[in-house]
């Protein structure tokens, strides 16, 4: 019933919320407007932690001290959802024949005693799952400890931030990937510093599963062998490919190994895509893409190119674009999560659930004790109002009356000077326009001329008809051209080719519709004279004024 109240439920249009990433080294924090149809991210920070973290006490340090650094950057105080990194959760998966809604309950209680090797008094746990599938559940449970959930709420209500809920991050991200469009990839292989994603699509949806290894690894075998800080070490990475060739080799095969995952990727009918994503912090550590691609023999898209649409832009905008869906992809299946029916919190405490319940229950009676006071209200003051509001409308209209009155007179006055100046406008419009096009024919006609050193124009000769619509202005040219070799001697073919050049030249101009009546005198000792009638392209006739 609760999930079907959820369905319903239309959010506020203008509802935040701020989704809060918190990884083994760093905090993705991003402030969210999820009212509207669809989500769209306000604004968004990242928080380096100032020490790796080894041990969970020091993680919960290190994330509740993030919380006022990312409060800060994002100006946001409010509703708050938390992904917890994938090594504090431990992830199960389990399959039970389905059962009736009376017994869901017991049966998923016991799934989990059977399934988590620990002791679920002291653990907060969470189970999901298809159970609206027919004849049996695919169950997924996360459990993580509760005490570490309980330091980061403090420390993020401290802040600022009342957490409504704590999903896994590995949940978050699979909720990003089934809700993208287009070519989804069979998996997808999330490399952090401490863990590792795997989601495998399975009948349409994607199941996660983390995996106990991840970058960090790499990197502090680096900086031991160099025996410099691992910090420094993670800045020379791509300088020393030949020492990283076998961490690299050691972590694709704990992934490869440990994830258990990929079977069925190849023999899967319905699965077209033979390709795997590979995401995350340390996804571009050199060598690890065709180490992972070799052992799946599958194809590995690296981080650059994981994306599902292709915006145009230039490769480095595209990279960047590719990094910032890459950063957001967990925080955004946060909000999805938190908009979608039956979370009830997630890994939530049950005695933050209490509070955030009792809460929401004294506003309700709040409101529900304000809105009788409201309603009896005496209807006497509306009325007043009302007719205070009418007289003063009304003495506003009379004003606004003899206002309109006199512009009415003010214009009958004007119009006729606004047309005559209209009409001024548009004949300077005109010649302003015919200017510049025979501009434009002269400049033509230098640049046609200045191939050959020795051709020049010796006159113009204008005509333009208007009596009729079909007319068009004509030109006619008279030019020269010289023949430099030998200028007093008979004058040879070769000057009546540089002739046609330059006539071809000026017939590819813009302006000329035709090029007519050419002639061609050869008479004169070293001279070519050229004559021809160029018919201008017509002009409009009026320039118009808005």
């Amino acid at each position: 019933m609760r999930s079907i109240v959820a369905a319903f439920r239309l959010p506020w249009p203008f509802a935040r919320i701020c989704a809060v990433d918190l990884g083994a080294s760093r905090a993705t924090a991003a402030v969210f407007r999820y009212g509207s149809r669809r989500l769209r991210c306000l604004r968004f920070v990242t928080v380096d932690f100032r020490e790796f973290p080894e041990t969970d006490g020091a993680w919960a340090t290190a994330a509740g001290g993030a919380f006022s650094e990312v409060v800060r950057r994002l100006g946001y105080r409010g509703p708050a959802v938390l992904a917890l990194a994938p090594h504090l959760v431990l992830t199960k998966h389990a399959t039970t024949p389905a059962v009736n809604s009376e017994q869901r309950e017991k049966v998923v209680h016991f799934e989990a005693t059977q399934a988590v090797p620990l002791a679920l008094e002291d653990m907060v746990w969470d189970c999901v799952g298809d159970f609206d599938a027919r004849p049996d559940w695919r169950l997924t449970f996360s459990v993580a400890k509760r005490e570490v959930i309980e330091v980061v709420a403090a420390a993020a209500k401290q802040a600022g931030l009342a957490v409504r809920a704590v999903f896994p991050a590995g949940r978050a991200l699979a909720a990003d990937w089934g809700a993208a469009e287009g070519s989804l990839p069979p998996a997808v292989i999330q490399v952090g510093a401490r863990s590792t994603t795997v989601l495998v699509r399975s009948a349409g949806d994607y199941r996660e599963r983390s995996i106990a290894v991840g970058g960090h690894a790499v990197v502090a075998a680096l900086a031991e062998e160099l025996g410099v800080p691992v910090t420094e070490a993670g800045r020379r990475l791509p300088a020393h490919e030949a020492i990283l060739a076998a961490p690299i080799d050691r972590l694709a095969a704990a992934l490869v190994l440990e994830s258990g995952q990929f079977e069925g990727i190849h023999s899967r009918e319905e699965q077209a895509d033979d390709r795997v994503v590979l995401t995350g912090e340390y996804a571009t550590l050199p060598g690890l893409a065709p180490r992972i691609a070799a052992y799946l023999g599958l194809r590995v898209d690296s981080p650059a190119s994981a994306g599902m649409t292709s915006t145009g832009s230039a490769p480095g905008r595209e990279e960047e674009l590719a990094r910032t869906r890459d950063q957001l992809r967990v925080v955004s299946g946060l909000v999805r999560l938190y908009r979608g029916p039956g979370h009830d919190g997630g890994l939530l405490p049950e005695q933050l659930r209490a509070e955030f319940r009792a809460a929401r229950q004294f506003r309700r009676q709040l409101l529900m004790g304000v809105l009788p006071v409201a309603a009896l209200l005496p209807p006497c003051v509306h009325y007043a109002t009302v007719t205070r509001l009418a007289s003063q409308r009304a003495e506003m209209l009379s004003a606004q009356r003899r206002e309109l009155e006199r512009c009415v007179e003010l214009n009958a006055a004007i119009l006729p000077r606004i047309w005559n100046e209209r009409s001024q406008a548009k004949e300077y419009c005109g010649l302003l326009e015919r200017r510049g096009r025979w501009i434009g024919i002269l400049r033509d006609l230098q640049q046609c001329l200045a191939a050959d050193e020795a051709a020049w124009l010796e006159r113009m000769e204008c005509t333009s008809q208007t009596g009729t619509k079909q007319s068009r202005p004509t030109l006619r040219v008279h030019g020269r051209i010289l023949d430099l070799a030998d200028p007093v001697g008979p004058a040879t073919p070769e000057l009546g080719d540089r002739a046609r050049r330059i006539l071809d030249q000026i017939r590819g101009c813009s302006w000329v519709e035709r090029m007519e009546d050419e002639r061609f005198n050869l008479t004169e000792p070293g001279t070519l004279r050229f004559e021809a009638t160029l018919v201008v392209a017509p002009i409009c006739e009026e320039a118009t004024i808005p």
